[in-house]
């Protein structure tokens, strides 16, 4: 007979769009179904239309997705027996676990059903504990670091072994973004925008990280030169909704309900970057950010903060700008700069595409863990003949 094909199995938090979700669902279906079977296993299940939406898309590309159904903050210990259970059932070779949660239950979950090879992947330079690397840490037999930053930060702040890291960058399917037609006026009218007007987009979970606080700030300043302007804040907006409802009071406090738009998690983001002039991006902390290479293959100029791994993509001045966190009158000027020079906006937008062509297509992403699983394979003596 011939060889077996390698089973892997990533376990996220959950069927969502957050940034580390997405690069799995695109790693899996790039990944090569000849060597490879893939599976995805979330810790939680959201159950709604983008949970489905997202799963059928996997199925279709020969990825098999599992769920846990974990209860928030209960149900630990049957949790990772029924992870333990799936990669038992489903003879699973590597576990490769994304963010602090999925790290902590596909870890026990593989060494309780003896996997051979555990890979984690650190997406951010915030929310791991040093502690919990040095209890579980040596389940894993390499740590994948998305960025320099977030490599410098697991060295440094979570004391992982320099021989056990590795550096992946992230990547995206180029071909999502580029050359996306689409009618303005419908988005426009289903936004309830004014189709005159020119549109600042932000995408990402409302949180204190994503700094969307300080966009409003910029907005106000924006808005007093350009008031033709929209802002339009895309992303989850149920993860801190205290600070969700708090933002939607200023906005109300500051008269610019006419002029933003929280529009809630969508599935339709190359789109929206269709219709997009500047994209802002006002974090306070990142890894790897995927959206920021979104922006640039879709050819979107974009100001951002300087944060994160944000220096490894953008140049500024040549293919967007970068501004200090935690400041609104500098976001508000990169953004007014943007807009008052159209020309040199698009064409630093044109830049940036042709810098994530080179640098962070899915392709490169794929082809680094696909030969970091074969090389671990090889060592383990796993995928030979049946």
């Amino acid at each position: 007979m011939g060889k077996k094909k390698i089973a892997v199995m990533h376990v996220i938090n959950a069927y969502a769009l957050g940034g580390a979700e997405k690069l799995v669902f695109d790693i899996a279906s790039s990944m090569d179904k000849t060597k490879f079977d893939v599976f995805i296993c979330s810790i939680a299940s959201r159950g709604d239309a983008v949970e489905r939406s997202i799963r059928h898309s996997l199925h279709s590309q020969g990825v098999r997705t599992l769920c846990l159904d974990k209860a928030p903050h209960r149900q630990r210990l049957l949790a990772i027996w029924r992870l333990a259970r799936f990669l038992r059932a489903n003879k699973i070779d590597i576990v490769h676990t994304h963010c602090p949660s999925p790290d902590f239950y596909g870890r026990l979950a593989a060494w309780l059903s003896r996997v051979p090879l555990v890979f984690t992947t650190i997406h951010n330079t915030a929310g791991y504990s040093r502690r919990v690397e040095k209890t579980l840490g040596w389940l894993s037999c390499k740590h994948i670091a998305i960025s320099e930053e977030v490599r410098q930060y697991a060295i440094n702040n979570l004391h992982i072994p320099v021989h056990k890291l590795s550096i992946v960058h992230n990547g995206i399917n180029m071909e999502k973004y580029k050359n996306n037609p689409v009618p303005k006026g419908d988005i426009f009218g289903e936004l309830g925008i004014s189709t005159n007007k020119k549109i600042i987009t932000n995408i990402g979970r409302v949180t204190v990280q994503k700094g969307q606080f300080y966009l409003l700030q910029a907005a106000k300043i924006v808005l007093r030169e350009f008031p033709d302007v929209h802002f339009l804040v895309v992303g989850d907006d149920k993860t801190d909704q205290k600070l969700a409802a708090e933002l939607r009071q200023l906005v109300k406090a500051e008269n610019l309900s006419a002029h933003i738009t929280f529009a809630g998690v969508r599935q339709d983001v190359p789109q929206i970057l269709a219709i997009t002039d500047v994209f802002a991006f006002p974090s306070l902390w990142e890894g790897f950010a995927l959206v920021s290479l979104e922006v640039m293959a879709a050819g979107v100029p974009m100001v951002a903060t300087d944060v994160g791994s944000i220096r490894e993509v953008l140049i500024d001045g040549e293919n967007g700008l970068i501004v200090p966190p935690k400041d609104a009158e500098a976001l508000a000027d990169g953004i007014k700069f943007m807009l008052r020079d159209p020309e040199r906006a698009k064409a630093m937008g044109l830049r940036g595409t042709k810098a994530v062509e080179e640098k962070f297509a899915i392709e490169n992403t794929v082809r680094g863990y696909e030969e970091m699983y074969l090389g671990g394979i090889g060592n383990h003596g796993i995928g030979g003949g049946q």
